[in-house]
């Protein structure tokens, strides 16, 4: 009887000691700056330089890693028959890119997704990874994606050193998994000062004085005189002229945007509360 449970137990210390030991060379293999973990997979992101030269395009190279020990199907999630490719070339047009500060987002009609092919599909096996690897010569960092009101490439509107996040939702043969990247510290026009932030949000104002205030201030490096355009220009815009700033805030007068030439209409309304407040160009 003791024979038989020191069999047992040597038998289940064995067990333990296989599954200490995958785990562990699993661990070790893992780069210590991955993402988060969802559905068995993680994210990485890294930016470089192709070159050093000023303008030198960048290289973005996001790596997906299973680690979930076992294999997992990965699918496409293409909106239209026109835009079909690999799921190496789906991954990539559907990479989200996210700052800090935060750029103003894309904003626009999207035309309904209609698609009849069936979707590509390729397997991730247990422990391998899947590399994906671009290059953008521009302002933003990718070339392509899926879908622009989703799927954000914002242009750097000023020289910095930015906060950069890839987010990726990964369609699977069980669901979708929903992916964050480590955070990269890039530096954009040859700058590693901290970005004036040109996004922000409208706090609310009085209509009869037009006089309102922003969510930034003197540690965002909002500065007296600086014009935030507030609101959207499909329905109307109003300009705001900086006039006061304190260190988590600022304010300023308001102004209704005249139309486009051209067009006729009444002046927009007064802005909402929390509306999108985008940094001017100096003329």
């Amino acid at each position: 009887m003791n024979a038989r449970r020191s069999r047992f137990v040597d038998g289940w210390i064995s067990v333990l000691w296989i599954m200490i030991s995958c785990c562990t060379s699993m661990a070790v293999d893992l780069p210590e700056d991955l993402g988060p973990e969802d559905g068995g997979l993680r994210m990485s992101l890294a930016i470089e330089r192709d070159g050093h030269k000023d303008g030198a395009p960048y290289v973005v190279r996001v790596v997906l890693y299973n680690v979930s020990g076992k294999d997992i199907l990965l699918r496409s999630a293409w909106r239209d028959d026109s835009d079909s490719g690999s799921v190496k070339e789906y991954l990539e047009a559907a990479t989200h890119i996210e700052t800090v500060p935060e750029i103003d987002p894309w904003v626009g009609g999207v035309r309904q997704g209609h698609r009849v092919e069936p979707q590509v599909e390729q397997v991730l096996k247990a422990g391998e990874v899947l590399s994906i690897e671009w290059k953008s010569d521009g302002q933003r960092l990718k070339n392509r994606v899926t879908d622009p009101g989703m799927i954000q490439n914002p242009d750097f509107p000023l020289p910095g050193l930015y906060s950069v996040h890839a987010r990726l939702e990964v369609v699977t043969a069980e669901r979708t998994a929903f992916l964050r990247s480590n955070e990269v510290l890039f530096t954009f026009g040859g700058s590693v000062g901290m970005p004036k932030h040109t996004f922000g949000r409208f706090m609310g104002g009085d209509p009869e004085s037009k006089i309102g205030s922003l969510s930034l201030g003197a540690r965002e490096k909002v500065v007296v005189g600086d014009q935030f355009l507030i609101g959207y220009a499909k329905t109307g815009q109003w300009r705001m002229t900086i006039t006061d700033v304190y260190s988590h805030s600022s304010s300023g007068r308001l102004e209704p945007v005249p139309a486009p030439a051209g067009i006729v209409r009444r002046d927009p309304p007064f802005p909402l509360q929390l509306a999108p407040s985008i940094l001017a160009a100096k003329k």
